[in-house]
């Protein structure tokens, strides 16, 4: 159903030096015509959206072009897309995954208003904060639709839709937004984008079909992990059983953790990340054996990566709030600032792990 293939574009460097690719999604024998392109989170949940919408637009494109970014590139990405007027060739864009830049909410916003200004902009689909802040303060022109955690703030006189909603992964809100989609595979699909992006269904998934495809997944480098899943939509009955990947990427994720220094009691801190492909979820599983916090220095120098399992277990805890972030996943969070310092995470977060040391604590954490 789909070719799968990949060809490099311009780079464009911002606060990071990144290479800024289009990955192809040919898609065949369903009649569609013209060219769509979709921006979407490089992550995980990011290829897993990416494929359902894939599978979605097929009946009306024969191609969906996919450009996997991050939230701290928003300024280079418009850079990238200005250049030679590249939205040109495309019929439609959709912006899937793509969260609220924290420390810049600003060249988010300039994203958002660049996309939309263009005319291309079909789909804003996310299920992180912050865009419903930058939403009230533009006019949306009635051709979108526009629900909101599952409530409808405007009908739309065209096809093109926002959709913001809290749910454990953005694959779940497209996964709803195209009932023609939801057969098995999507379904399966569904599911491996839920586990690797929230830490309490992976907990409770841990031993099913969709764990072990996963932990297949999260071993490849994400585009390899693409083309994967372009090509073989039936992930969860033709999956390679003949190497046990937990145990992999368990083992690499041990060579690293050797290394972790305590700078507070439960608070893990990772200065480095070697040379390796970096499995961030393997790591993060291990770690919650001693840590309830990990703190990762991300490649990036002026990145923090944290993990939190407590996000996951303290219903009242919001940690945009705690980090005065303008959106973002309130339960687990990426600090992308070259401002913040191992010192001053340990200082706002120490509290509540001390909170879960007293007989109240979340038993899950122990």
């Amino acid at each position: 159903m789909y070719i799968p293939s990949t060809q490099t574009s311009t780079t464009h460097k911002g606060t990071a030096a990144q290479n800024f690719k289009v990955f192809t999604a040919a898609v065949t024998s369903m009649g569609g015509e013209g060219k769509f392109l979709a921006i979407i989170h490089q992550d995980l949940d990011g290829a897993c959206t990416a494929a359902l919408l894939v599978k979605a637009l097929g009946v009306k494109y024969k191609q969906v072009d996919i450009v996997f970014t991050q939230p701290y590139w928003s300024r280079s990405l418009v850079k990238f897309l200005a250049k030679g007027n590249r939205l040109e060739k495309y019929a439609g864009v959709a912006l899937l995954d793509v969260s609220v830049d924290y420390a810049s909410p600003k060249d988010s916003e300039a994203l958002f208003d660049f996309l939309q200004h263009s005319g291309k902009l079909v789909y804003l689909i996310d299920h992180h904060t912050g865009w419903d802040k930058i939403l009230a303060r533009h006019s949306i022109c009635k051709d979108y639709s526009i629900t909101i955690d599952d409530e409808t703030h405007q009908i739309g006189t065209t096809h093109k839709r926002i959709i913001l909603g809290a749910e454990a992964c953005c694959a779940k809100l497209v996964y709803d937004a195209f009932p023609t989609i939801q057969d098995a595979d999507s379904t399966n699909l569904m599911r491996i984008a839920a586990i690797s992006d929230d830490l309490i269904i992976r907990q409770e998934m841990k031993d099913t079909p969709e764990y072990a495809v996963f932990s297949q997944l999260k071993s490849l480098r994400l585009w390899d992990a693409m083309t994967q899943i372009l090509a073989k939509p039936d992930l969860v009955n033709i999956t390679d059983r003949g190497v046990d990947w937990v145990a992999v990427n368990n083992g690499y994720a041990d060579t690293l953790l050797s290394s972790i220094k305590e700078v507070y009691p439960g608070i893990g801190y990772l200065s480095s990340l070697g040379d390796q492909q970096v499995n961030y979820t393997a790591i993060f599983e291990r770690a919650y054996t001693k840590y309830k916090i990990l703190i990762i220095k991300d490649l990036d120098p002026k990145h923090f990566r944290l993990s939190f399992k407590i996000g996951h277990c303290i219903s009242d805890l919001d940690l945009t709030k705690i980090f005065h972030l303008k959106g973002g996943n309130s339960k687990r969070i990426t600090l992308y600032s070259k401002r913040m310092v191992v010192a001053d995470l340990v200082a706002r977060l120490s509290p509540y792990v001390d909170a879960l040391k007293t007989p109240q604590g979340i038993s899950i954490l122990r």
